[in-house]
C-alpha cells in the first residue's frame, strides 16, 4: 500500500510504500497530516513510463479526493524568434506565474488576465517557465535578436 502526503492544495509532499497500514495510518494522523491511501501500482500507473510521482500527479482536494494525473499547461506564444524592441503576445490562464530567466538576469509575474504582452530590449536567449498548479509546469525558450 502507498501512502500519499500531500498539502491543502494536493501537492505531494512525499510518498511512502508501507506493509504496516495501520500503524503508518496511526503515525500520520497523529502529526496531522494530509494523506492517500492508494495501491502503489495505481500510483505508478497514473505517473506514467518513468514518471515520478511527485512531479507528474496531484490530489483533487477540492473534488473527488482521487489521486490524479497533472495536465500540461495551456500555453501560446506569439514567436519564439523576434527582433529586440518587438512585442511577443503570451497566452495563459490567469494566475499563471511567468518566470523569465537569462545569463544577466531572473523576473517573475503573475498574469492577471489570459494575455499579456512581453517586449525583450535586449538580444540573447530567455529561458521562459510558466506555472499553475495543478498544471505541469511550461517551459519555453525564447531568442531575441538585434
Amino acid at each position: 500500500m502507498m501512502f500519499i502526503v500531500h498539502d491543502e492544495q494536493g501537492r505531494i509532499l512525499y510518498t511512502a510504500e508501507v506493509s504496516d497500514v495501520a500503524g503508518y495510518e496511526a503515525l500520520l494522523r497523529s502529526r496531522g497530516e494530509r494523506f492517500l491511501e492508494v495501491s502503489a501500482a495505481e500510483a505508478y500507473e497514473l505517473a506514467g513510463p518513468g514518471g515520478v510521482i511527485l512531479d507528474a500527479c496531484y490530489v483533487d482536494v477540492g473534488g473527488s479526493g482521487a489521486l490524479l494525473r497533472r495536465k500540461a499547461l495551456p500555453v501560446e506564444l506569439g514567436a519564439e524568434t523576434l527582433p529586440v524592441g518587438h512585442a511577443m503576445m503570451v497566452k495563459a490562464p490567469p494566475g499563471t506565474t511567468v518566470s523569465i530567466r537569462t545569463d544577466w538576469m531572473e523576473e517573475a509575474f503573475e498574469m492577471a488576465d489570459t494575455e499579456d504582452v512581453l517586449i525583450f530590449e535586449v538580444p540573447g536567449r530567455y529561458a521562459l517557465r510558466f506555472e499553475l498548479f495543478p498544471f505541469l509546469p511550461a517551459v519555453h525558450d525564447v531568442t531575441v535578436t538585434a
